[in-house]
């Protein structure tokens, strides 16, 4: 294996650096200065959805770069980021294999060419890219000398990875969020009008083997982002971008773990989705809500594969949209049975069967009723942050309802003061929401106000 000296301030073994080399771009290095040019094995691909990383797939995407799982073959990993510091360091650097872990922040472009930045990027033999903006990757990377070498590192067969933001730029069309709020374009707008201000796209960033016509989402079930998915698709089809674009939409704390051959398999909690449109949209237009007619949706849970590179044509289910309304739910091919726990006074298995429903429905909020059962506080609060997540992007009615169950189990589990404060602002927000009418919604809001009355 050959070494090559990196040009750097100091120079230690199994070491934590940080240096600023201007205003603009912040590097952090841990490990070893020394480079390392392993024989590699790739290409790679890690696709996370966002949340907590999924630790099996950094390790699966590591392996499959140096080609073993129980070997001394070492990697040099590079975080890009426009945000941020160097959280990922010390976590992908205590993972078998690897080297050293450089994060390099940048939030200019003119800092996208800058020889330092670019030799560090070539030189590994994996790069990742962090969430947060991915507005700020197109600006600040699209076109420049940081493309190129991000996909030199994919020729070499090395490893390309991603979560949340950094997931969002890796298919062939990127809806790059450079017109949308913070909180990005949430569905039931782009149902309403494909052609909303906020949504935009950008072309010809990244082209990964095997990833040819896609389009990539994240949050997807967290956020409730199906929808938005959907009406990208169709906008890629009635713009002439594409005469049938691929939807590659994963969850949080969910990672597409793509091999070389095209291969992805779920790793993490799932689920992903795959998703087709392979037709003109039958009503694709501004300030128009969108009709499309029978996607083609597979589904995949944890553990599961899809064929990336020898696409299936057959074992999807279909879902249409006509005036901005979708037929079905998008999440599961078949209704969910009403849940009823086997029994509530076993504490272990209402669990087990609250987690197992979740699994498989995890747009059925009815087991989120029997959390408190499990008289469980650490389990109690996990699902209660997990709703929460839910609900502060549901749109349909019938969802939102669920908001006194949550701050019921919101004050079981935090600081009332606290609690008080986002049951005033969840409110203030249901009594603005058009969607938020009738006798069910104004009990619920009653609700709000009683518990905000107690001490």
């Amino acid at each position: 294996m050959k070494f090559k000296l990196r040009k750097i301030s100091f120079f230690f073994l199994l070491c934590a650096l940080t240096y600023s080399a201007d205003a603009h771009v912040t590097k952090y290095l841990t490990g070893s200065p020394v480079d390392v040019q392993p024989a590699l094995h790739g290409p790679a691909f890690h696709f996370q959805g966002g949340g907590t990383d999924v630790d099996a797939a950094f390790q699966w995407m590591f392996d499959q770069v140096r080609g073993c799982s129980d070997c001394d073959t070492k990697l040099d990993i590079v975080v890009l980021r426009a945000s941020g510091d160097d959280g990922y360091n010390d976590y992908l650097f205590a993972m078998k294999g690897v080297n050293s872990v450089e994060t390099l922040v940048i939030t200019d472009r003119n800092d996208s060419k800058k020889e330092e930045v670019i030799r560090a990027i070539r030189n590994a033999e994996v790069v990742f890219f962090s969430g947060g903006d991915q507005c700020n990757y197109v600006r600040n990377f699209k076109g420049t000398a940081i493309e190129d070498a991000v996909a030199s590192v994919v020729a070499r067969g090395g490893g390309i990875g991603g979560t949340s933001a950094g997931l969002a730029i890796q298919g062939d069309y990127t809806y790059d969020s450079c017109g949308s709020s913070n909180s990005g374009t949430r569905s039931f707008e782009a149902l309403a009008n494909p052609y909303l201000k906020g949504i935009s796209f950008t072309y010809d960033f990244f082209h990964w083997p095997n990833m040819q016509g896609t389009m990539t989402d994240q949050h997807v079930v967290e956020r409730d982002r199906f929808g938005r998915t959907l009406t990208f698709l169709a906008r890629q089809i009635r713009d002439g971008k594409a005469k049938s674009v691929w939807g590659l939409a994963v969850d949080r704390e969910t990672s597409l773990a793509v091999d070389k051959n095209g291969l992805a398999t779920v790793m993490g909690k799932g689920p992903a989705y795959f998703v087709l449109a392979d037709h003109m949209p039958e009503k694709c237009e501004p300030s128009q809500p969108l009709t499309y007619s029978n996607y083609k949706i597979w589904r995949r849970d944890a553990g599961q594969t899809f064929d990336l590179k020898n696409r299936p044509s057959e074992g999807f289910y279909t879902r249409s949209i006509r005036e901005g309304v979708i037929d079905a739910d998008l999440y599961e091919e078949k209704p969910c049975d009403e849940f009823a726990p086997v029994s509530a006074d076993d504490p272990a298995a209402l669990k087990n069967q609250i987690d197992a429903t979740m699994k498989q429905c995890p747009y059925d909020f009815s087991p989120f009723k029997y959390v408190a059962a499990t008289k469980d506080q650490e389990y109690i609060k996990a699902k209660t942050a997990t709703l929460r997540r839910f609900l502060n992007s549901a749109t349909r009615l019938d969802r939102l309802l669920y908001f006194p169950l949550l701050w019921d189990l919101e004050l079981q589990t935090g600081d009332p003061k606290e609690i008080h404060k986002q049951i005033v602002d969840d409110v203030k927000d249901l009594s603005a929401n058009p969607a938020f009418r009738g006798e069910e919604a104004s009990k619920a809001l009653q609700r709000g106000r009683e518990l905000l009355t107690r001490k």
